[in-house]
């Protein structure tokens, strides 16, 4: 599986309209980070959630924020979920195997 990395969300934001145009496939599974330099995270998931395309895929908000308020506009957004970020490697690992189930799910529905 290729693991595509996008600098900022400014970047984020050509991968999204290239997803959009048709001329990449689009991911099997999206993590965001909601502060992204240029352009925030939240636009880029309103972006994401606008394209026909990427009504199937799984975007996981993956942030440092534990404010409900940015829960609850992440998931107004279209988010399929908000973690936050680990603050030890015992939570990192348990991230790590949460992603994989979504991968592993998303593989088993196509």
């Amino acid at each position: 599986m290729k693991v595509v990395v996008q600098a900022d969300g400014e970047r984020a934001l050509e991968f999204v309209a290239e997803v959009n145009a048709g001329r990449i496939g689009h991911p099997a599974l999206v993590v965001l980070d909601l502060n992204l330099p240029r352009v925030d995270g939240r636009d880029v998931l309103q972006r994401i959630r606008e394209g026909e395309a990427w009504r199937n895929v799984p975007v996981i908000v993956f942030s440092s924020s534990d404010s409900a308020r940015d829960r609850q506009v992440t998931v107004s957004l279209g988010a399929t979920m908000y973690l936050r970020k680990p603050s030890n490697l015992d939570e990192f690992l348990q991230v790590g195997k949460l992603l994989k189930y979504q991968l592993d799910r998303r593989s088993a529905a196509d």
